[in-house]
């Protein structure tokens, strides 16, 4: 040992046989091995140096086990019933391999080891773990020690060093046809229709048409008050003329309660693993892939999104807080694609058209149709002549995004047109 540490940190033991202390700290190295000893001690003064041993020592006081205890306690109980659900079924497989480990113990190595771990269970058939699912309990264990770095009892995220397994995303968010709406209304039940019905149209999420009362229905308005599951804050929701129908006819059978129960009285609600068993069944009868409910909410972000209706609509439909969360919905169909590809053709006849009328016009005049497109550029860009090539593909842009000053981009297409 040298410099400020030499003198200090010698290796003691209490008693004959004994495990190694280490002096000034007075901290047990957990082995009667003096090399071992040595090595650990050289550890601990390395850390004292960088300023992390005493954040470290912070960390071996806790193990996983009181990481597990807070974070049902204190984190779980504000999330909404099935999201505890899950948290505790995969608390089984993260304690099956974390259990006794000190939250210092617990490294990038570690998390990497246990994703191998869950990955050799699901190739030997011993568990159902797809990818995705190994990324979902990746996610837990990263929020246990993001909030565990709030509570001050590690200094990282040993989550954030690995690498999130690619997932088959295969027919997720996977929206409907009005075809396929229509095949699938025809084998559902009346009750699992006019759900079906509601979800399209309003783009709820599964638990908020579950728990839907009448008392959050203005029938004279027209408008719906619902809860995000996510937030936990209401917001208002316009009951279109498909929508409203549903309900006038729905308010003559019940008028008090929940708005879609399993007995019809408003009494008792769906589970809602039972619901979505029932749609499953009658998109396979309808001769539909397998779907998830929640796919029909990104039906109603597709369907928006096809008739034209910007990503800040969207969003504000379906009560999103991110913009990048939408437009994993919002998704452009073929149909929508055909469109924009047809108005481009469509554009582009039209220029060519109005452009050969300019060039005659031009040679006639006794100008080149280069020199007439440049005196008019001119005049917008000034002295900037060297930009003439930029200003022409500016515009160009600028008329493809917006209808709209038309002459200016077809005097200056004349450009590209050789004499």
């Amino acid at each position: 040992m040298t410099g400020d540490t030499k003198g200090k940190f010698e290796l003691y033991q209490r008693a004959k046989g004994g495990p190694f202390y280490v002096g000034t700290v007075r901290l047990s190295t957990g082995t009667s091995d003096r090399r071992k000893a040595e090595e650990i001690r050289n550890e601990m003064i390395h850390e004292i140096r960088h300023g992390k041993f005493f954040q470290h020592q912070r960390a071996r006081k806790y193990a996983f086990e009181d990481l597990r205890e807070r974070f049902l306690a204190d984190h779980a109980p504000s999330k909404e019933t099935r999201t505890k659900k899950f948290y505790e079924e995969r608390m089984a497989y993260l304690s099956g391999f974390f259990k006794g480990m000190r939250l210092s113990d617990i490294d990038g190595d570690q998390v990497s080891k246990y994703v191998a771990w869950r990955r050799r269970q699901a190739e030997a058939g011993d568990a159902k773990c797809s990818g995705s699912t190994r990324n979902r309990e990746l996610g837990v264990l990263s929020k246990m020690f993001s909030l565990a770095r709030v509570w001050g009892w590690v200094q990282s995220n040993p989550c954030e060093l690995v690498k999130k397994e690619k997932e088959n995303k295969d027919g997720i968010g996977r929206p409907l046809t009005e075809a396929e709406e229509s095949a699938l209304l025809a084998v559902c039940s009346p009750g699992l229709a006019d759900m079906v019905t509601f979800y399209i149209y309003t783009g709820v999420r599964r638990g908020q048409a579950i728990l839907l009362d009448w008392s959050d229905v203005d029938m004279e308005r027209r408008v719906i008050r619902t809860v995000n599951e996510k937030t936990n804050e209401s917001y208002l929701l316009p009951a279109c003329p498909v929508v409203h129908e549903m309900l006038v006819r729905r308010h003559k059978q019940s008028d008090k309660g929940l708005v879609f129960s399993m007995d019809g009285n408003g009494k008792k609600p769906f589970d809602g693993q039972n619901l979505l068993h029932s749609f499953q069944r009658a998109c396979k009868r309808a001769g539909l892939p397998k779907l998830r409910l929640h796919d029909l909410r990104h039906t109603t972000g597709s369907r928006l999104s096809g008739l034209g209706r910007d990503i800040g609509y969207i969003a504000a439909a379906l009560n999103h807080s991110q913009l990048s969360t939408t437009r994993k919905y919002a998704k452009y169909n073929l149909t929508t694609l055909k469109a924009g590809f047809d108005m481009m053709s469509d554009a582009r006849s039209e220029l060519h058209t109005t452009c050969t009328q300019e060039k005659a016009v031009a040679v006639q005049s006794g100008q080149g149709c280069q020199e007439v497109a440049v005196l008019q550029l001119k005049k917008k860009a000034g002295k900037r002549t060297r930009t003439v090539d930029l200003l022409i593909t500016n515009q160009l842009h600028y008329q493809l995004c917006y209808p709209g000053n038309v002459r200016i981009v077809l005097r200056a297409i004349v450009y590209q047109i050789p004499v």
